[in-house]
């Protein structure tokens, strides 16, 4: 989806000027042409960012939801909100859902359309409501969902900070050790007239090396080949496959991710299942939100246990242990009371829980460690500059 910039007469005879979202120029045009805007200058404009769309797209569901829990239909509702947005990319984006909205499309279908970035498991659930008739129910669950994952992601965020400042004031302290301070002793001994280590000459030249120009030049491309290997990453279903079965298996790291990954399906399925959705199409849905391709196929073989009529509890016997057993253990109480977001409590909370302690774990072992490399880091450029300064005392 594009955005393009126009300016044109509207049908009251009015100079106006906009933005608006179209796949293409010719597309941005016929959608002016239907709202009675006679064009005089339509050209491209920049796109949005992703993380603000992302943004964008969690509002709308929050006040979707709110609305239609009103009784509002759900074209009512975007208009609404539509009058109550400011900023010029929103609401082209909301002009587009409306115009779809007027011409009989589905929202799952336009969100699909303009928001490509979007979810799968978000479609799914707004195709669910419309098919269902429990549209307002689903964009509250959808808002819920957010919310919870919005909590969980400050927690993580919250808990990897201290060690990542660490490092940027370690690299910082390091950096400033080698520009600011290596040089002199190499003025010292030059004054001196003297021969340096072999050591200290070698941290000298890394010195110059970084506060010359050619260290910028070879940080940009540096940073471009990362970023692009990530987005290759991205795109490449074998790759990111790959990179998710190594992080799985990594000792405590895996255990973080499998244990978050079950319990965003945990929290789908209990929503789902509030919902009024049979528990096989509650779990099919809720893999959507999986986004860990080995977790996944763990957890498809569970909802295909589903679909022959065993329990949420013989299922996930499936799962590979120690993790299987533990879930098995949290959801018993699934088998008296029946798979509801209640009974589902437990073992969501136990589960984000034990993902945060051995998330906590890892920091634990990382502050130390880092701790220990400045030490040493430190300690090897005190060794290395004085090592010049006892070969002078010697010679003397």
């Amino acid at each position: 989806m594009a955005y393009f910039r126009w300016h044109g007469i509207t049908s009251n005879g009015h100079d106006a000027t906009g933005l608006i979202a179209a796949p293409n120029l010719e597309a941005a045009q016929m959608a002016l042409m239907y709202r009675s805007i006679a064009v005089l200058r339509l050209n491209q404009a920049r796109h949005q960012s992703l993380r603000a769309r992302r943004h964008f797209m969690v509002e709308l569901i929050a006040k979707l939801a709110l609305l239609t829990s009103h009784g509002l239909a759900l074209h009512k509702a975007l208009e609404i909100v539509d009058v109550q947005t400011t900023d010029a990319y929103n609401k082209a984006n909301l002009n587009a859902l409306l115009a779809d909205s007027a011409s009989g499309h589905s929202f799952a279908e336009s969100i699909a359309d303009h928001f490509p970035e979007t979810s799968l498991y978000v479609i799914g659930l707004i195709k669910s409501g419309e098919e269902s008739g429990r549209m307002s129910v689903m964009l509250h669950i959808l808002s819920t969902h957010f919310e919870h994952q919005a909590a969980l992601r400050k927690k993580i965020i919250a808990a990897i900070t201290p060690p990542l400042l660490t490092l940027l004031f370690t690299i910082t302290i390091v950096m400033a050790l080698l520009i600011g301070v290596v040089p002199q002793f190499e003025r010292l001994f030059i004054v001196l007239n003297k021969p340096i280590p072999a050591a200290t000459a070698s941290l000298i030249t890394l010195a110059h090396f970084l506060s010359s120009p050619g260290f910028l030049l070879s940080i940009i491309p540096i940073c471009l080949a990362g970023y692009t290997l990530y987005r290759i990453g991205q795109r490449s279903t074998w790759l990111s496959a790959a990179c998710t079965t190594l992080f799985v298996a990594v000792p405590i790291v895996g255990q973080v991710i499998t244990k978050l990954q079950c319990s965003r399906f945990l929290s789908m399925v209990g929503i789902l299942s509030d919902a009024s959705l049979p528990l096989h199409r509650a779990a099919s849905l809720a893999l959507t939100s999986v986004t860990n391709s080995t977790v996944k196929m763990w957890l498809q073989a569970a909802t295909s246990d589903l679909t022959l009529g065993h329990s949420l509890v013989q299922s996930v016997k499936k799962i590979p242990s120690p993790l299987g057993n533990l879930l098995a253990d949290l959801l018993t109480p699934t088998i008296a009371l029946g798979v509801k977001q209640k009974t589902l409590a437990l073992a969501i909370d136990t589960l984000d829980q034990d993902a945060l302690k051995s998330l906590s774990s890892i920091i634990a072992l990382i502050g130390p460690l880092l701790l220990l490399v400045v030490g040493g880091v430190i300690f090897a450029l005190l060794i290395f500059l004085y090592l010049p300064l006892f070969s002078l005392a010697n010679s003397i």
